[in-house]
């Protein structure tokens, strides 16, 4: 290009004419046609270009094209994801049943989610998230309050820290059974033989009449004790009382009422003489000799029962009543 048609060029451009005016001064006229006839060749060229196949839609993980947008066979859409409940869904992906979203793509075990824990919200392997939510504690040695460490009666269970943990009482507290705390323990307060009531938490000597209850007391069936104020307390019963088999009570004390001689029937506190056809059974009465007979004792007097014929005594069998046995 010469000087003369640059500076031809120059002021069409400053003087705003059009593009296409620009590039004919620039080409000429010839210059134009040789370009439009190179686009009609160009345009004919791309209609004889066979139409390209298009390719098909890939959906992301399980998820399937239904025709209009991709979509899960089963479950539900979470993001890229299909998952067995709406409730697993954790922003693009699922988590495992049992754990529960706790942040973005993170799932914790559902024991373990602890939205206000300071380094929460998952607290780590092994241990829980107490129920306020805002803290963690080991299953095997930890708490979330004081209602689940054991006390004792000298000391106090308390939670601190999420860790079981003992405070004393004061010392001389009632700890129970007759003891009291001393530097968190629970010391005896009964003396020498003592024994401690635990029903009242009281101290007793049991060798010296004293007592808890009144089995404590040796009794007699002529004088039953009861305790009363922890002390044994005698009772006699009337002059004739029955006091044990076979037994009467005499000014307090259980005397025989049998008479020399006489036997006691412990089947029902009978005294007999067994000397002179008196008995308790048919053990006491001398058996018949030389009949077909037998004795019985009967109101506790010994009888003699005849056989009839045919019976066995002894081995023995009666031919006819009262005759003989061979």
């Amino acid at each position: 290009m010469d000087d003369r048609r640059f500076d031809g060029l120059t002021r069409a451009f400053a003087s705003g004419a059009s593009r296409r005016a620009v590039v004919k001064a620039l080409l000429g006229f010839g210059g134009v046609a040789g370009l439009n006839a190179l686009g009609r060749s160009r345009d004919v060229h791309a209609a004889r270009r066979p139409t390209p196949t298009p390719r098909p839609v890939q959906c992301p993980g399980q998820q399937v094209w239904d025709g209009f947008a991709c979509v899960c066979s089963f479950g539900f859409n979470c993001g890229p994801d299909c998952c067995d409940s709406p409730d697993l869904c954790c922003d693009s992906g699922c988590c495992l049943p049992g754990t529960v979203c706790v942040a973005e793509e993170q799932c914790c075990p559902v024991e373990q989610a602890c939205p206000y824990f300071a380094s929460g919200p998952c607290c780590p392997d092994g241990m829980f998230c107490c129920p306020s939510g805002d803290a963690c504690y080991d299953p095997a040695t930890g708490c979330c309050g004081d209602e689940e460490c054991p006390s004792d009666l000298c000391n106090a269970g308390v939670c601190r820290s999420n860790a079981c943990a003992l405070e004393p009482f004061a010392d001389g507290t009632d700890c129970g059974d007759c003891a009291i705390c001393q530097a968190g323990v629970c010391t005896a307060q009964c003396a020498g033989d003592e024994t401690c009531c635990t029903v009242d938490d009281t101290c007793v000597d049991l060798t010296n009449e004293g007592c808890c209850s009144s089995g404590d007391c040796p009794s007699e069936y002529c004088n039953p004790a009861t305790c009363q104020g922890h002390v044994c307390v005698y009772e006699p019963v009337p002059d004739g009382a029955n006091c044990d088999i076979c037994k009467t009570c005499q000014s307090g004390v259980c005397a025989p009422k049998c008479k020399t001689g006489e036997t006691c029937c412990v089947s029902d506190d009978t005294c007999v003489d067994l000397t002179t056809g008196g008995c308790c059974d048919d053990g006491n009465c001398p058996p018949p000799t030389g009949t077909c007979a037998s004795a019985v004792c009967t109101n506790h007097r010994c009888e003699t029962a005849t056989l009839a014929s045919c019976d066995t005594l002894d081995g023995q069998v009666c031919c006819a009543a009262g005759e003989q046995c061979y």
